[in-house]
């Protein structure tokens, strides 16, 4: 890279941004910082004439929005630019490459239903699948079969996730150095360990073997990138926790994957952890501390835009979702979430802040940093720069506690008794934010 600067090689910056930001950047870097040098190498590639590697760039650039996880709706948005400009092109590769991971995000979206079909093109499956082994197209038929995993375990088939893990392995050496070999490791552990219970003890030891290597290679690549790494290997170690009974470690290690994917940005994962938390508490009875993971899951999901999963999870638990929300839909789009104003979303706000609030007050037993905690919440989530915590206390509302953001400052002072009179106060508290 730095010879490439020194020597102003335009014609060549194509080709040194894809080999660097796709194979080699991601295993000690944040994979957020390859997206603005794939995006503007295939710019160049176009510039220059290189359009192979301009679509190389073009293709890899999708495929790092998906990983890092941006809003599926501008992820699709975005794929839709190229995807007819690439079969103009004959850029055969590429433009099937995009297909496959166009109909990864199309259905999590729910614009699909399973099914190949996108807008103004047909990609048969069956054909494309014949056509790749025809040619050997190793990188291809590993990208296939990872989508199918992935869609596969988000929509509950365990058993045929492992399937498709298994057939993609196959393939490993066509996307040496990828990210995807990362991803790929990381599904196919959580897949596996989601069969250990239904499958026998001859199994189960298959499984912890396989799952145990792969968590050696993930503890390796997280200690070289905590940033891109981390909350996968430890969402798998909860998973393996959890499988042995080792319930205290298994709690501690679903609250570290679900801090370090909000901490790096990673929304699916996140969204992933809390629903994997969700199912866990569910199946030691405790209900209340279940809900609470699974609305942060069903938040989640409904930033990522997701909402194939969105509809998952309220068909699966339908009581706790009506009454949450009055049985009002949720399945927003992330698009809506992300640019529309507050007052657009308050239902989704209300809902986000009551299962937050809940978590903390289920964490915090000393008032103050309860309080403090829990006016923290209700700020972030409104994006307010002021709030305050106002009680009631016979005829006088006492301000109990305020949190101001000054620039990067948070300041929290409690309490702050600015007392009035108020002779038709209803309300025990109330909260304001502006």
């Amino acid at each position: 890279m730095q010879l490439l600067e020194k020597f102003e090689a335009r014609e060549l910056k194509c080709k040194i941004y894809f080999l660097f930001n796709s194979s080699i950047r991601h295993w000690k870097d944040r994979i957020q910082t390859t997206i603005e040098f794939l995006l503007e190498g295939s710019q160049i590639g176009f510039e220059v004439g290189d359009v192979e590697f301009a679509c190389y760039n073009a293709a890899f650039y999708y495929m790092h929005l998906f990983f890092v996880g941006r809003p599926l709706q501008v992820v699709a948005e975005q794929q839709a630019r190229y995807v007819e400009l690439m079969a103009k092109l004959r850029q055969e590769f590429q433009s099937k490459f995009i297909k496959v991971w166009r109909q990864l995000v199309l259905t999590l979206l729910g614009e699909l239903a399973n099914e190949y079909r996108l807008p103004h093109e047909t990609f048969d499956e069956a054909e494309t699948m014949s056509f790749l082994m025809e040619v050997k197209n190793y990188s291809s038929l590993f990208y296939a079969y990872y989508t199918k995993l992935v869609l596969s375990y988000f929509t509950r088939n365990y058993s045929q996730a492992v399937v498709y893990a298994e057939l993609a392995e196959n393939y490993t050496a066509g996307v040496a150095g990828t990210i995807v070999v990362v991803e790929h490791n990381f599904y196919f552990s959580l897949a596996l360990l989601a069969l250990y219970e239904a499958v026998s003890y001859r199994e189960q030891k298959k499984i912890l073997g396989k799952v145990r290597s792969h968590q050696k290679k993930l503890k390796k690549w997280a200690s070289d990138c905590l940033e891109n790494y981390q909350h996968k290997y430890e969402l798998v170690q909860a998973e393996i926790n959890r499988i042995l009974g080792r319930k205290l470690e298994a709690m501690e290690a679903y609250e570290r994957a679900i801090q370090t994917a909000r901490e790096q940005g990673y929304i699916q994962v996140e969204a992933l952890a809390n629903e994997r938390a969700a199912e866990f508490y569910f199946c030691l009875g405790n209900e209340q501390i279940a809900y609470t993971y699974l609305g942060e899951a069903h938040y989640g999901y409904i930033r990522w835009g997701a909402r194939a999963k969105v509809a998952d999870l309220e068909s699966r638990y339908p009581r706790l979702f009506a009454r949450l929300t009055g049985g009002r839909a949720t399945s927003i789009t992330s698009a809506s979430v992300v640019t529309s104003p507050i007052a657009n979303n308050l239902r989704v706000l209300d809902l986000a802040t009551v299962f937050k609030a809940s978590q903390a007050l289920s964490k915090e037993i000393i008032l103050n940093r309860l309080l403090e905690r829990f006016m923290q919440i209700l700020i972030e989530n409104a994006g307010a720069q002021k709030g305050l915590f106002i009680t009631a206390k016979g005829e006088r509302l006492v301000i109990e506690a305020q949190v101001i953001i000054n620039g990067s400052e948070e300041v929290v002072l409690h309490p702050i008794y600015s007392l009035f009179r108020n002779s038709t106060v209803r309300m025990r508290s109330k909260f304001t934010i502006r």
